[in-house]
């Protein structure tokens, strides 16, 4: 089974609670950061990671929110999504995954994203 990890960062902008989204340029879609674990990594290790490296930002695990199940190329995958703070937000750099971010309110998001089980699990949150 491949094992993934990401996370549903927020933060108030306007008196409004927004997230965080990111444009994948090599899936032109719409999307969480998240991304595989690494062999002798934990879920709450890669989640951390990949938040930073898709996005700059340092962020820390408030709880875990769910585990998605699904096939990809024909192989059973995991991934396990947490709500996370922001400890530090560094400025963004365009990365081999990741284009654009932005922060929008839940309902733009929703409006937004390219998966269901997205929009799911923020209105989880």
């Amino acid at each position: 089974m491949i094992r993934s990890a990401g996370g549903i960062l927020t933060k108030n902008i306007n008196d409004s609670e927004h997230i965080l989204v990111i444009h994948r340029k090599r899936y032109d879609d719409w999307s969480l950061p998240k991304g595989k674990c690494l062999e002798s990594e934990t879920y709450e290790q890669a989640a951390i990671r990949e938040i930073k490296e898709e996005t700059g930002i340092d962020a820390e695990i408030v709880k875990h929110l769910k585990d998605i199940f699904y096939y990809a190329k024909g192989e059973k995958k995991i991934t396990v999504y947490f709500l996370m703070k922001i400890i530090n937000e560094n400025e963004f750099i365009q990365n081999d995954e990741t284009d654009i971010i932005s922060w929008l309110r839940i309902d733009e998001a929703l409006n937004l994203l390219s998966y269901d089980e997205l929009k799911s699990l923020i209105k989880q949150i």
